[in-house]
């Protein structure tokens, strides 16, 4: 760069060592600059970093919509009371008592009847062949006479039995039917009522969860809003300097005026 300037130079000087005014005139200012260079442009801007990362912020938003997810910080803790009372309902409603229990239980009490009156009615009957016996009679007539009433008494005895406790069990039946859907009911009202509590408290986690989601994305839309606002108030400063070899040209060219009208002047005399 030296060189050339050197160079320049000495293109410029006359005979007698000075620089020819009349080519700087001509040349100019605006010929000079242009020659020797331009000017420099210098940005300042203190924002540069948030530019860039508002720029990136907004590119990965572009086309993306906020999922929703369910945060499980807001689960509530279940009471220790409640779980052995979710236990114990849950364990009724698997369990709940059937009328056929009850019914069962019936026809039982009237085969253990039954099965009574005719141990009754074989000692009854054994009983009277002990004493026709004792009279040499056993094979007679009488006693087998004696024998069939005993047992037709018996059947009589066995049907009453088997009516009374048809018509016991109806009734009983009836009864246990209304009692196991009183049953059943309270407990399946129980258990409506904690399944309803528990709703509450996922409807709850779900409420908060959606009111942190709309708070983190007005929270991230209020910080965009201010990085906007300030990038958009303050804008990058930009000044135009001239370079080295412009101010040279400038220099040269005032030198170059100053000689012409020297050789003017010089002339005159």
């Amino acid at each position: 760069m030296r060189n050339w300037m050197r160079l320049l130079v000495k293109i410029l000087k006359d005979e007698r060592g000075w620089i020819i005014p009349a080519a700087i005139a001509a040349m100019g200012a605006g010929g000079l600059m242009s020659a020797f260079g331009g000017e420099d442009e210098d940005i300042y801007d203190p924002y540069s970093a948030l530019r860039g990362q508002y720029t990136n912020y907004l590119q990965g938003k572009l086309g993306t919509t906020t999922p929703y997810k369910y945060n499980e910080a807001f689960n509530l803790q279940q009471p220790e009371v409640e779980k052995a009372a979710e236990s114990t309902i849950l364990g009724k409603l698997g369990n709940l008592p059937q009328a056929e229990e009850y019914k069962g239980k019936v026809e039982a009490a009237k085969k253990q009847q039954i099965a009574r009156e005719q141990e009754r009615a074989k000692g009854q009957l054994d009983q009277e062949r002990e004493m026709y016996n004792r009279l040499g009679l056993v094979s007679s007539t009488p006693f087998l006479t004696r024998a069939g009433e005993l047992g037709d008494e018996s059947l009589m005895r066995q049907g009453d039995i088997e009516s009374a406790m048809d018509i016991f069990g109806l009734g009983y039946g009836l009864q246990s039917e209304d009692l196991m859907n009183q049953i059943a009911s309270g407990w399946t009202g129980l258990g409506m009522g904690l399944g309803a509590q528990q709703r509450g408290y996922e409807q709850y986690g779900q409420q908060m969860s959606m009111q942190d989601i709309i708070r983190m994305i007005e929270e991230e839309q209020g910080w965009g809003q201010q990085a906007a606002s300030l990038l958009g108030s303050t804008p990058p400063e930009r000044t135009l300097t001239p370079d080295l070899l412009s101010q040279l040209g400038e220099i040269l060219t005032n030198t170059g005026s100053i000689g012409l009208m020297g050789g003017l002047l010089g002339g005159k005399k």
